[in-house]
């Protein structure tokens, strides 16, 4: 019986809190078998809770824990990725050659970031291109990574890239025609002559049915939108992945050169660096604190593989890959003093399904991030807040837990989990996760459980 089980491996034994678990547990929708949970009161270092603590189980993008506190630990909080501009040689009357570009794969440059370029270039004097725009990959290795899901164009499946643009994908907006009926109206932003939109959309009916598809044509890739928009309704916005996001990086470089005035009348092409050229301009990216609080607080798979090659490349040397960012992080937790066994990671997000970790290398992870005052405080931060922000927002089953549990949430087909920081009603500290495999119960419903547990918790 599940309730034999949790009490052979409570390790305090306390027979109301194995009991209470066990009850929790015993929902149709939840495979005890599947399911881990183990708590750890940080400051002594005793186990609260052990159930199932040693299983391999699949994380999730709990397993983004892994990679957030090794990148911080390996890099530093204050660490930013750069994006350089630079030339064949060095500037006359105005005017340059070719303007190259090489990323390290920042995953916040975004359109704003490419203006603030843009301006940056304008203001050295810079009034004419003679060349072509050329974008340096060879800092990645590709822009697949294991666990990608095929066929699917949605923004978290997105393609990486050295110098994306955008989270490498784009925004396709929906609004009902003024006149209340006819065609709706649509836009793609970035709004580049490189995306085309085929607009399908009616103004019509009671509900949105907006779909979104994406062509690649020749030189453009093209999204046909299709379905109807309500007369009433707000506008919708459609986020899609791009087939090639540097020549997107390049065409919006363009775009921007001319309206700011700079001459251009070249091609956008893609090659490594040479030797030998003149920088023109840096671009810095948000610090590394601020990266990881945005991947955390919203699950944001593609910066986190961004990440995983970019530190790849630093610790194993370019290209960066995903092979060589885990190898880093791998060696990161071992160095932490993590239990390795039956941790496997295809990627650093856990967009995967051959993903595995148990509940104790999830806790003794955080138990290290803890300790370790050089992250810590940044790690935290980068945690949503029970009932407040990122992904636990909408979370509000037990009010007692309202901002007194910071986690890091996962969630694939029939995964539902939860790894992070609990302050008790008594002021003691856990450090927590709960995983929870091959469910049957809606992610709603696992979502309350896992709450009932950290309740249970919150009161010992």
């Amino acid at each position: 019986m599940l309730w034999k089980t949790i009490l052979s491996i409570v390790l305090i034994q306390n027979v109301a809190l194995a009991s209470e678990i066990e009850t929790i547990l015993n929902d149709k929708g939840i495979r005890p078998n599947k399911t881990a949970v183990y708590a750890v009161n940080v400051h002594t270092g005793t186990p609260v809770v052990a159930y199932h603590e040693e299983t391999q189980l699949n994380p999730a993008s709990t397993a983004k824990n892994f990679a957030s506190y090794c990148v911080l630990k390996e890099l530093g909080p204050e660490y930013q990725l750069t994006t350089r501009f630079h030339t064949n040689h060095s500037m006359k009357d105005g005017t340059i050659k070719d303007l190259w570009v090489t990323g390290n794969g920042d995953p916040g440059f975004v359109s704003e970031s490419l203006w603030v370029s843009v301006q940056n270039l304008k203001m050295q004097g810079i009034r004419t291109i003679t060349g072509d725009i050329i974008i340096d990959g060879s800092p990645f290795d590709s822009g697949e990574y294991p666990g990608r899901q095929d066929g699917n164009e949605r923004a978290y499946n997105a393609l990486l890239s050295a110098a994306p643009l955008n989270f490498n994908s784009v925004a396709l907006s929906v609004f009902p025609n003024p006149q209340g009926s006819g065609p709706a109206v649509v836009s793609a932003f970035p709004a580049i002559p490189y995306f085309s939109v085929r607009n399908q959309v009616i103004t019509r009916g009671k509900s949105p049915t907006v779909t979104a598809d994406a062509v690649v044509a020749g030189e453009k890739e093209e999204f046909v939108l299709s379905g109807a928009i309500p007369a009433a309704a707000k506008p919708i916005t459609i986020y899609r992945s791009v087939a090639r996001p540097a020549q997107m990086f390049g065409e919006a470089l363009k775009n921007q050169l001319l309206e700011v005035g700079i001459q251009f009348s070249g091609k956008v092409r893609h090659a490594p660096v040479p030797a030998q050229t003149v920088l023109l301009y840096e671009h810095l990216s948000k610090p590394l604190s601020l990266i990881v609080r945005d991947i955390n607080k919203y699950s944001n798979n593609f910066a986190t593989e961004q990440l995983v090659k970019h530190l790849g490349g630093v610790k194993e040397g370019l290209p960066g890959s995903t092979t060589k960012g885990l190898k880093a992080v791998k060696q990161c937790l071992a160095n932490a003093k993590i239990p390795m066994k039956g941790l496997h990671l295809e990627n650093g997000s856990g967009l995967s399904y051959k993903n595995t970790a148990t509940a104790r290398q999830l806790v003794e992870t955080l138990m290290e991030a803890h300790r370790d005052f050089s992250v810590y405080p940044e790690f935290t931060a980068a945690l949503s807040i029970y009932g407040t922000d990122g992904t636990m927002r909408k979370r509000n089953f037990q009010k007692e837990l309202l901002k007194m549990t910071r986690a890091k949430t996962g969630s694939l087909n029939g995964i539902s989990t939860l790894a992070g920081y609990l302050q008790t009603r008594k002021g003691n500290l856990l450090a927590y996760a709960i995983l929870m495999n091959d469910c049957k119960a809606s992610l709603e419903r696992t979502h309350q459980l896992q709450d009932k547990i950290l309740a249970r918790l919150y009161n010992e």
